[in-house]
Formats: C-alpha cells, sequence, structure tokens
C-alpha cells in the first residue's frame, strides 16, 4: 500500500471531507482562507491559500479545545511534497 506524506493527508481531507469548521471556532475554513489571501495580496484565495486557511483554522480549534498541546515550531523545514499538488 501507498503511503503519503502528512501534508498530502491533510490536503486530502480538506478536499474529501466536507469538514468546513469546527463549532467553538466562529470562523469557517473559507474566512480563513480569504484572510490568508489578503495576507498575501490577492482578492481571491488560490489553492495555497485554502490550504493555509484550512491548516490554521484547525491549529485555531486545536488551541481552544486542547491548549495544553505544545505548538510546533513555524519555522522547521516543510515536510517534502511527494506528490501533493501545490
Amino acid at each position: 500500500m501507498k503511503q503519503y506524506s502528512n501534508k498530502n493527508r491533510l490536503f486530502y481531507i480538506m478536499l474529501e471531507s466536507g469538514i468546513d469548521g469546527f463549532g467553538e471556532i466562529p470562523e469557517d475554513r473559507y474566512d480563513y482562507a480569504a484572510a490568508v489571501a489578503d495576507d498575501n495580496g490577492r482578492d481571491e484565495p488560490n489553492q495555497d491559500d485554502e490550504f493555509e486557511g484550512f491548516v490554521t483554522m484547525i491549529d485555531a480549534a486545536i488551541a481552544e479545545d486542547y491548549p495544553d498541546w505544545e505548538p510546533v515550531n513555524k519555522t522547521a523545514p516543510e515536510e517534502p511534497r511527494n506528490g501533493c499538488p501545490f
């Protein structure tokens, strides 16, 4: 069986799961994508903005539900893309 990176898995969940948000977080994935696009100087989110927004939404939900979890160092190198479309 093929193995995929966690980034590929998360991208698949974003595309296929239908998850648009979490109850305790007032913004949905589209709000987060729009904010990322705005930060990147775009009026409309592209696929990279959507993914970054989805991940940010999950981080916000984790921070709300599990405040004792230790966040990762955001300056750490990313996993290899291994076929991820962006």
